[in-house]
């Protein structure tokens, strides 16, 4: 479920989305977070998905994590918890966030082949084209797991029909309350430049 606090714009930039089925509050305590991969013994973060696509495919949940329109990294998230509204509430208000970066979560569904979009967040000075590039890793993460399509229950009018219609998303379940949105592949995959995303290495440029 995707949720806001303010109207998006749609030339310059993002409010924060949230979701009930969060797995890990963005912006929760860094600490905790290195804390707890180290200890699970998976430090690693996937910073290129077309040299690291076997990890990718490996993992249930992730988060991806855009900055300055470029991909920081995917990162496996270790379980799907509920988090309540007073939590994305408290989040959203107090943790909007002071650069162009947006966060990303989905899981794996229960119905084989599909991924949920769980949980966006970005903040005041989020462009719309960092959080489309968001968008686009999960296309790329939804191509290398072969996924069916993607599922998202959108619960903000900040994000309009006519931009997920244009993103390639349909309406869902309508006879459920609340707009779900489908974006079926079925094996057809859009075409995502992951080249544009990736943040070059000093040995690239050499």
């Amino acid at each position: 479920m995707l949720r806001s606090t303010k109207r998006l714009s749609t030339t310059r930039s993002l409010t924060a989305w949230s979701t009930c089925n969060l797995t890990n509050l963005v912006g929760s305590s860094d600490r905790f977070t290195h804390f707890f991969r180290n200890r699970c013994g998976d430090s690693m973060d996937v910073t290129d998905p077309r040299l690291q696509a076997d990890l990718l495919r490996s993992w249930k949940n992730g988060r991806i994590v855009m900055r300055d329109g470029k991909l920081v990294a995917i990162r496996k998230r270790h379980w799907a918890a509920t988090a309540s509204i007073a939590r994305v509430w408290f989040q959203t208000r107090f943790k909007p966030g002071n650069c162009d970066e947006c966060v990303l979560d989905y899981r794996s569904s229960r119905l084989g082949g599909f991924i949920v979009l769980d949980y966006i967040r970005s903040g005041p000075k989020t462009r719309l084209a960092t959080f489309r590039g968001a968008c686009q890793i999960l296309d790329e993460v939804a191509r290398l797991r072969q996924s069916v399509a993607i599922l998202a229950h959108v619960s903000t009018d900040a994000i309009s029909d006519r931009l997920l219609t244009r993103w390639g998303w349909e309406p869902h379940a309508t006879n459920l309350a609340g707009r779900h949105w489908i974006k079926r592949f079925y094996g057809q995959f859009p075409s995502v430049a992951t080249e544009r995303y990736v943040i070059k290495s000093t040995s690239d440029n050499r």
